[in-house]
């Protein structure tokens, strides 16, 4: 049973005996439970390093893993990416986590926000430029058009008499 033990405490799992305080843990089926998970599932998770657990060995036949409920509590994705929990995090941790996350995605928005807002500005000025000069040249020709009826309205009055 001492082998145990030591291939746990190799694979980063705490190994813990005697007494040990139920009220800060939960068990796999407790776990599993509020996961909405299997147990085996959680048993997965713990092996593979996702969810922090210690194993509780009382003596022969009596040895099971405790999952703290702070790691329980702990969401492991804080984006699109699972993120393992190498050690527990306490709350206000999180909280920064979570707020320097969002405050890189924000920023990241913004600033492609702000350069499709230059974008567009820089789009509307050139529509602006070439709205402009359609008006000119529009003004040109109804100022030649203008021109060539009051030359032709001059020498029709001699022609038609």
């Amino acid at each position: 049973m001492e082998e145990l033990p030591k291939k746990l405490t190799e694979r980063g799992i705490k190994v813990i005996e005697g007494a040990v305080d139920k009220a800060e843990y939960y068990s796999v089926k407790e776990a599993a439970e509020i996961l909405g998970v299997t147990t085996k599932t959680v048993r997965n998770r713990i092996e593979g390093k996702v969810l922090l657990a210690v194993f509780h060995d009382v003596g022969p036949g009596q040895s099971q893993y405790l999952i703290p409920k702070s790691s329980v509590n702990i969401p492991t994705t804080i984006t699109k990416d699972v993120v393992a929990l190498s050690r527990a995090i306490s709350v206000p941790e999180l909280i920064q986590s979570i707020k320097g996350q969002i405050r890189e995605e924000f920023a990241a928005e913004f600033s492609a926000i702000k350069e499709g807002q230059e974008e567009l500005k820089a789009g509307q000025a050139r529509l602006e430029s070439v709205i402009k000069e359609r008006d000119e040249k529009l003004m040109e020709t109804v100022r030649n058009i203008q021109a060539l009826k009051e030359r032709s309205s001059f020498w029709s009055r001699f022609w038609h008499k």
